[in-house]
Order: C-alpha cells, then sequence, then structure tokens
C-alpha cells in the first residue's frame, strides 16, 4: 500500500531497522509497534545494518509502512567491513527508485549514529514521519 504517505489523517507507520551497535545498550523492544507522536513506531533490530536488503525495504512499504528509517552505527564502529556502507547503498537505491515513481525519495532513509535511546529512536520516527508528510520541507535537518 504505497499510497498511504499521502494520506495526512491516517496514522502513518514508520518502521525503524537499526544497527544493535547503534543503541545504548537498552532494551528497545524487538519488533513491537509503539505510538509515538501521533505515528506507529515498528522497531526491528538488527545484527548489523548490512543484512537490509532492497527487497525487505520495498516489501516494508508494500506491506504498509509510510516511511522507513535505517539506524546504523558509526563507519568506524562497524564490526562486518563496510557493512553499514552496504546498507547506505542499498537504501539510497530504493530511495532513487521511489523518486523515479513520484512515490516520495524521502520515505526511505538512513542515520548513522551512536549509542541511541529508545527516545531517540522514537524522535527519529517521528521526524522520517514528518519529512513524508511535508516533503517541501526536507531540507531543514
Amino acid at each position: 500500500m504505497l499510497s498511504q504517505a499521502s494520506q495526512p489523517e491516517q496514522e502513518l507507520l514508520i518502521v525503524i531497522l537499526f544497527c544493535e551497535q547503534s543503541i545504548a545498550g537498552q532494551d528497545c523492544g524487538a519488533d513491537e509497534i509503539r505510538r509515538h507522536n501521533g505515528i506507529k513506531v515498528r522497531l526491528v533490530p538488527m545484527p548489523c545494518s548490512s543484512k537490509v536488503e532492497i527487497n525487505h525495504l520495498v516489501k516494508l512499504l508494500e506491506q504498509g509502512a509510510a516511511g522507513i528509517e535505517v539506524v546504523a552505527c558509526p563507519p568506524s564502529a562497524c564490526r562486518l567491513l563496510g557493512g553499514n556502507q552496504k546498507a547506505k547503498n542499498r537504501v539510497e537505491f530504493v530511495s532513487e527508485r521511489l523518486r523515479q515513481l513520484g512515490l516520495g525519495p524521502d520515505r526511505v532513509h538512513m542515520t548513522r549514529a551512536d549509542r541511541l535511546s529508545l527516545e531517540q529512536l522514537l524522535e527519529l520516527a517521528a521526524h522520517r514521519a514528518e519529512t513524508i508528510r511535508h516533503p517541501e520541507d526536507s531540507s531543514k535537518p
């Protein structure tokens, strides 16, 4: 259901796929859906962001996710050689295809971070939702 982002009255679902190395060692609730600031957030931990595949991103969008935020560890902290760069390339590929299709390239994004808290993950989801709802403002940090 790729058209969900164009319906602001619906509660958007944002999926956060996060590298376990990028969080502050707390339990973020594996694969749970939470509500935060008027959106639904699904948190999905991964051993490494390199495990994100193009078909996974597309399938999440097909299954109703309005947006996806991939959270990877910083380049120097990756346990797998270049894992986070592989994830970045895949996210950029999907984002470019979404742009070409007119579906909004900002629906899929990647952030590199270290020691994020649960609240920070939820705020990333809120920011992704706002970027989807208001793409003209996406140039703001």
